[in-house]
């Protein structure tokens, strides 16, 4: 159904409002992200630390602006629900809050080009209030071939359909094949990758994040292949993020120095005591022959992700110290 045209005056008078849910033009309230990569590289976990950075109001990966915390509803059919049980565990404890509006369900028949799952997914929607959708991973929640562009294109048609009554973000996690061992190493844009099915799964959506992996096991790539940032040179570049197998999260690595540091090894260093900031530091700095700069970036890593907290004394403003949370 076509909509109601408008004089490009009357357009450009209209008051339409765009919200951003992270900064840097990554994702618009009721716009489509796409997250790809191969299996096992970690999208699963990935998509739920940012689940929990939306709910929560974080900022995404502890470095991007979310504007405001939102309601997430996650739907996942990659694994038994008491193994995501377990995934799910461990990343709560990176995150204090007392409630977090994020639900989940485990499902293994829903797809959303059915008319009654639909109209249930609907339903869910409005009983939790959900303004983000997240799908892991999105085959199995649609029937038909995914290397038909008339099957992904209706798919996408349905998943607009639910910004109907109100904005809907969705968030897909995606599979693609794994590259051969000779393509470490090729530019992106070489086709080092390729998305499994159809190319409008990458058209349709406003934003695609890649995660590739890497020859070091603990360190992914993570790309922004395509963003609403009008702007080549403001998107933001490709980040490698460590796989921190202590707190389940995924952390920015600004230089090679910092995959040295393990969340463990300064809780560690730590131990029972509170130390003086400045001195804890000095402490890093001497241990693991990294920058200042560095250790202090990773404490307040720590610090974000609940693990660690800061004190400062009140007859002396300058005074830090630190302790395990």
């Amino acid at each position: 159904m076509l909509t109601q045209t408008n004089n490009i005056d009357t357009f450009l008078s209209k008051d339409i409002k765009t919200e951003s849910l992270i900064g840097e033009g990554l994702l618009d309230l009721g716009d489509t992200l796409l997250l790809v990569g191969p299996s096992e590289v970690g999208k699963s976990f990935f998509a739920l630390q940012l689940a929990f950075d939306l709910a929560t109001g974080r900022p995404f990966l502890g470095r991007y602006t979310v504007s405001r915390p939102t309601s997430v509803l996650l739907l996942q059919s990659e694994m038994s629900e008491g193994r995501y049980q377990e995934r799910v565990r461990k990343l709560r404890r990176n995150y204090p809050d007392k409630y977090i509006p994020l639900e989940l369900a485990t499902t293994y028949i829903f797809r959303l080009d059915n008319d009654e799952d639909f109209a249930q997914l609907q339903d869910a929607i409005g009983a939790v209030n959900a303004e983000v959708l997240i799908l892991d991973p999105l085959r199995p929640f649609f029937q038909g071939d995914e290397n038909s562009s008339q099957v992904i294109d209706n798919l996408f048609h349905t998943i607009r359909a639910l910004n109907q009554s109100k904005p809907i973000t969705t968030i897909l996690s995606h599979h693609e094949s794994k590259p051969n061992a000779d393509t470490f190493g090729r530019d992106l844009r070489a086709g080092k990758y390729k998305s499994r099915g159809s190319s409008v799964l990458t058209d349709r959506p406003g934003s695609v994040f890649r995660l590739e992996p890497t020859r070091d096991y603990e360190t992914v790539r993570l790309v922004f292949e395509k963003t609403r940032s009008f702007d080549e040179l403001k998107k933001p570049q490709p980040l490698t993020l460590i796989k921190d197998l202590d707190t389940g999260l995924f952390i920015p690595a600004d230089d090679q120095e910092t995959t040295k540091l393990r969340a463990k090894d300064l809780l560690d260093m730590l131990g029972g005591q509170e130390k003086e900031v400045g001195a804890f530091k000095a402490e890093i700095v001497k241990q693991f022959g990294v920058s200042i700069k560095t250790a202090e970036h990773k404490i307040n890593e720590l610090e974000a992700a609940g693990l660690v907290k800061k004190t400062t004394d009140p007859t002396d403003q300058r005074k830090r110290s630190i302790k395990v949370a």
